[in-house]
């Protein structure tokens, strides 16, 4: 009795398990087992699953070039120039250790040939953690194929038998169309489909929560270790690798400044670009590409305007840049030449880079004076704005 007992039970054990299974399987929220089309990825929010979900998708595409950054890299998306075995593997929030860590892992599951590196200043700023909970630091550091294995299992654990699964395969299951849902395509990048995202709003949004962090977290410092440990792999390795560092809307300076952060932005395009030629002078090699954005004029000084006063906008908010431009930024890196203002840094031109930002910011600031007067107040900024002339 006690033996038949046990066999119904766990037949019937067996019997749930497979059917939870097949059911998460067949679903495939994430795009890891069946269909990773756009229309597929985009029946759920990816957002808070990626820091799961990219470095498993890495394992399963095995990309020969890779996108790497955080949400605002996530809106350079290859399919923009039709460009094949590239995979965004942007993730939200990232820090510059997981960018590399990330580049790290790709590497050795399939031999790089070239990685496009986004980095955002806030990045790089000395409180910022090296990780951020959520990050499969166990699998991407995994030294061996057995770890990675188990570390894998793990992951995949989460993504198939899991609370969070059940959960996802459901809504998957359960949506319904809607044109203003994030698009989530199958090469790794992220989209807002709202057409009338900046705006006021997007900018309080950010600025609000971006003018608290920075001033509880004084006294700031700039760290560039990760700068030396990622462009020294690459150089060891001989990937091909094209940095670009991030660009913000030109009223965000006006938080940089308010919190005493612009002299480090600086510091940090002058410290990037000498160490970089440094680490090339060592490897007795040209030295990587690393391009700035921020004196694109027409993208960075965009009108912070109600949402109907702009067709296609550049930016959605002071930090996230909108595809349009990611697809310009993509197009430089590429074909590794300027468009539009871009420029390709060096020692010898940062100092004019960081000056014509500033005097973009002053045409800004003249032109825009009781807009940003008032979205200073609105914010908590305390410096004023003249008005303009």
């Amino acid at each position: 009795m006690g033996k038949n007992y046990l066999t119904v039970f766990f037949a019937l054990l067996a019997l749930g398990v497979g059917g939870l299974l097949s059911f998460t399987y067949s679903a495939d929220p994430f795009g890891l087992y069946v269909d990773d089309s756009e229309a597929s990825m985009s029946r759920i929010d990816q957002f808070y699953h990626m820091r799961s979900s990219k470095p498993l998708q890495l394992l399963r595409k095995r990309p020969e070039q890779v996108i790497l950054g955080s949400s605002r890299t996530a809106r350079v998306a290859p399919s923009d120039l039709s460009l094949t075995d590239i995979y965004n593997a942007a993730i939200p929030g990232a820090t510059a250790t997981e960018v590399r860590d990330l580049l790290l892992f790709t590497h050795r599951n399939q031999r790089l040939e070239r990685a496009y590196i986004g980095w955002d200043f806030e990045a790089f700023l000395g409180l910022t953690p090296d990780r951020r909970a959520g990050f499969k630091s166990d699998l991407l550091q995994a030294g061996n194929p057995l770890s990675r294995w188990i570390y894998a299992f793990i992951a995949h654990k989460r993504t198939l038998f899991s609370f969070v699964a059940i959960k996802e395969a459901i809504a998957a299951n359960n949506a319904v169309p809607s044109p203003i849902r994030p698009s989530y395509l199958s090469d790794g990048s992220w989209r807002r489909n709202q057409l009338q995202n900046i705006g006021p709003l997007g900018f309080a949004l950010i600025s609000k929560d971006k003018i608290e962090h920075f001033r509880h977290s004084a006294p700031h410092s700039l760290s560039t270790r990760e700068v030396t440990d990622t462009l020294a792999y690459c150089y060891e390795t001989k990937i091909d690798c094209r940095v670009f560092l991030t660009p913000v809307h030109l009223f965000h300076f006006e938080l940089f400044e308010a919190t005493g952060l612009l002299p480090l932005w600086e510091n940090w395009h002058r410290e990037a670009v000498a160490i970089n030629e440094k680490l090339a002078a060592s490897y007795n090699t040209a030295p990587l590409p690393i391009w700035g954005f921020n004196a694109v004029e027409q993208a960075v000084s965009e009108r912070v305007s109600k949402p109907t006063d702009l067709d296609a906008p550049w930016f959605t908010d002071n930090l996230h840049f909108r595809p349009r431009f990611g697809a310009l930024m993509l197009k430089t890196l590429h074909e590794d030449s300027a468009q539009a203002g871009a420029l390709k840094l060096t020692t010898q031109n940062v100092e004019e880079y960081i000056e014509a930002v500033g005097e973009m910011r002053k045409r800004f600031l003249a032109s825009n004076a009781r807009q940003v007067r008032r979205m200073r107040k609105n914010y908590g900024i305390d410096a004023t704005v003249s008005p303009a002339p």
